[in-house]
């Protein structure tokens, strides 16, 4: 299956810049789906190969307006017109993914609805599956949005292998035992139990790197991350 891994974009519809960076949880699951026999690319929308694509001209001038960027935000979302949502029309149409799926952080959830809703309207049966922590605490909400079909809850490297065979089989209940998965089946969301974290982080690919859709935004990226564990060991009451 064609696949299509995203970080939506958040800064850039903002009117500036964000540092190079490769999204390294859509990274590790990108080379298990790889592993997997699968066609994958990965994209972090944030990014760009020309350091004014994707800004309006009369936004230009509002980079040093930090404190009007939540406007410039939400104006961007309901811009239909916006470079950036012509950007990604364009890469759906030409990638044509079977499956588009989003690590969404709470900030970003607004864009990443805007980019599911485009992925629908564009191919009626592709999948549209979130994950990520907004994902994995608000699994009904998102749900509720309309336009997703699949949340994955947690880690994403653990559930995929199962759930993309299920995924292909095409059948009203080939969801049902796939452990970490929310979706909706007539009109109904179903909660599947929570899958077991992994025992052995070294037996993880290393993040797919290779598999960017634009590597040449990469290109000024002056450092490298690296994912040296996993959650954390604090219980605070805020989390």
């Amino acid at each position: 299956m064609k696949v299509l891994l995203i970080r939506p974009p958040y800064k850039r519809l903002q009117g500036y810049h964000p540092e190079p960076y490769f999204p390294l949880g859509i990274g590790y699951v990108g080379a298990v789906m790889e592993k997997d026999g699968h066609d994958v690319k990965i994209w972090n929308v944030d990014m760009m190969t020309d350091i004014t694509a994707g800004v309006m001209p009369d936004e230009l001038v509002m980079y040093k307006e930090r404190q009007k960027r939540f406007e410039i935000y939400q104006n961007a979302l309901n811009t239909d017109d916006h470079p950036v949502w012509k950007e990604v029309q364009d890469v759906l149409d030409s990638f044509d993914p079977d499956i588009v799926g989003l690590s969404v952080l709470t900030p970003e959830v607004g864009s990443a609805y805007k980019l599911s809703c485009l992925a629908k309207q564009s191919r009626k049966d592709r999948i549209v599956m979130w994950g990520g922590h907004h994902s994995t605490f608000l699994a009904e909400d998102v749900l509720g949005y309309g336009s997703v079909d699949i949340v994955v809850r947690g880690e994403g490297e653990n559930i995929v292998p199962e759930l993309m065979p299920a995924i292909a089989e095409q059948k009203s209940d080939s969801l049902k035992d796939i452990k970490g998965v929310s979706y909706i089946i007539d009109n109904k969301i179903h909660h599947n139990p929570d899958q077991d974290l992994p025992e052995d982080l070294d037996a993880l690919p290393f993040p797919a790197h290779h598999l960017s859709l634009f590597p040449e935004a990469y290109k000024r990226m002056e450092r490298i991350g690296i994912m040296s564990n996993r959650g954390c060991p604090f219980r605070c009451g805020y989390c």
